[in-house]
Protein backbone atom coordinates (compact mmCIF):
# COMPACT_ATOMS: atom_id res chain seq x y z
CA UNK A 1 0.00 0.00 0.00
CA UNK A 2 2.87 2.36 0.84
CA UNK A 3 4.38 1.81 -2.63
CA UNK A 4 1.06 2.57 -4.31
CA UNK A 5 0.63 5.74 -2.24
CA UNK A 6 3.94 7.16 -3.47
CA UNK A 7 3.58 5.77 -7.01
CA UNK A 8 0.35 7.61 -7.85
CA UNK A 9 1.65 11.13 -7.05
CA UNK A 10 4.89 10.36 -8.92
CA UNK A 11 2.91 9.19 -11.95
CA UNK A 12 0.75 12.31 -11.83
CA UNK A 13 3.86 14.53 -11.74
CA UNK A 14 5.41 12.68 -14.69
CA UNK A 15 2.26 13.01 -16.80
CA UNK A 16 1.97 16.71 -15.94
CA UNK A 17 5.64 17.34 -16.80
CA UNK A 18 5.31 15.58 -20.16
CA UNK A 19 2.13 17.47 -21.02
CA UNK A 20 3.55 20.84 -19.95
CA UNK A 21 6.74 20.23 -21.91
CA UNK A 22 4.90 19.38 -25.12
CA UNK A 23 2.84 22.54 -25.39
CA UNK A 24 4.00 25.54 -27.35
CA UNK A 25 2.53 28.99 -27.85
CA UNK A 26 -0.28 29.31 -30.40
CA UNK A 27 1.80 31.70 -32.49
CA UNK A 28 4.07 28.79 -33.43
CA UNK A 29 1.15 27.22 -35.32
CA UNK A 30 0.33 30.34 -37.35
CA UNK A 31 0.83 29.84 -41.10
CA UNK A 32 3.72 31.70 -42.70
CA UNK A 33 2.63 35.25 -43.55
CA UNK A 34 5.48 37.39 -44.86
CA UNK A 35 3.25 40.44 -45.13
CA UNK A 36 3.59 43.07 -47.81
CA UNK A 37 6.69 44.73 -49.14
CA UNK A 38 6.19 48.23 -50.53
CA UNK A 39 7.92 49.08 -53.77
CA UNK A 40 11.49 50.16 -53.11
CA UNK A 41 11.72 48.47 -49.69
CA UNK A 42 14.44 45.90 -49.15
CA UNK A 43 13.25 42.74 -47.42
CA UNK A 44 15.14 41.20 -44.51
CA UNK A 45 15.51 37.57 -43.48
CA UNK A 46 13.35 36.47 -40.55
CA UNK A 47 12.47 33.01 -39.22
CA UNK A 48 9.15 31.19 -38.76
CA UNK A 49 8.20 27.84 -37.23
CA UNK A 50 6.67 25.25 -39.55
CA UNK A 51 4.45 22.80 -37.67
CA UNK A 52 4.59 20.39 -40.62
CA UNK A 53 8.41 20.28 -40.69
CA UNK A 54 8.71 20.66 -36.87
CA UNK A 55 11.51 23.18 -37.34
CA UNK A 56 12.14 26.81 -38.17
CA UNK A 57 12.86 28.15 -41.62
CA UNK A 58 13.86 31.50 -43.13
CA UNK A 59 11.62 33.85 -45.10
CA UNK A 60 11.89 37.37 -46.53
CA UNK A 61 9.77 40.20 -45.17
CA UNK A 62 9.66 43.99 -45.00
CA UNK A 63 7.94 43.84 -41.63
CA UNK A 64 4.54 45.16 -42.73
CA UNK A 65 1.50 43.15 -41.60
CA UNK A 66 2.27 39.43 -41.32
CA UNK A 67 1.76 37.64 -38.00
CA UNK A 68 3.55 36.78 -34.75
CA UNK A 69 5.22 33.62 -36.13
CA UNK A 70 8.18 35.82 -36.97
CA UNK A 71 11.57 35.65 -35.23
CA UNK A 72 14.87 37.54 -35.67
CA UNK A 73 16.93 34.33 -35.83
CA UNK A 74 16.67 30.56 -35.97
CA UNK A 75 17.69 29.98 -32.36
CA UNK A 76 15.00 32.22 -30.85
CA UNK A 77 12.42 30.52 -33.07
CA UNK A 78 13.52 27.00 -32.11
CA UNK A 79 13.79 27.87 -28.40
CA UNK A 80 10.17 28.99 -28.23
CA UNK A 81 8.49 26.67 -30.69
CA UNK A 82 10.38 23.37 -30.79
CA UNK A 83 10.81 20.76 -28.09
CA UNK A 84 14.43 20.22 -29.06
CA UNK A 85 16.84 20.34 -26.13
CA UNK A 86 19.68 21.91 -28.19
CA UNK A 87 18.03 24.49 -30.48
CA UNK A 88 21.22 26.46 -31.15
CA UNK A 89 23.11 23.34 -32.26
CA UNK A 90 20.25 22.32 -34.57
CA UNK A 91 20.20 25.78 -36.14
CA UNK A 92 23.96 25.81 -36.61
CA UNK A 93 24.52 22.23 -37.80
CA UNK A 94 21.33 21.33 -39.62
CA UNK A 95 20.07 24.66 -40.88
CA UNK A 96 23.43 26.47 -41.15
CA UNK A 97 22.33 29.55 -39.23
CA UNK A 98 22.68 30.91 -35.70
Amino acid sequence: MKVLTSFIPALFCLIFALYAGSTRPDLCDFELDAGECPEGESPTIRWHFSSDAARCGPFLTCGLSGNANNFPNCTSCMELCSNHNEPERICREVLGSP
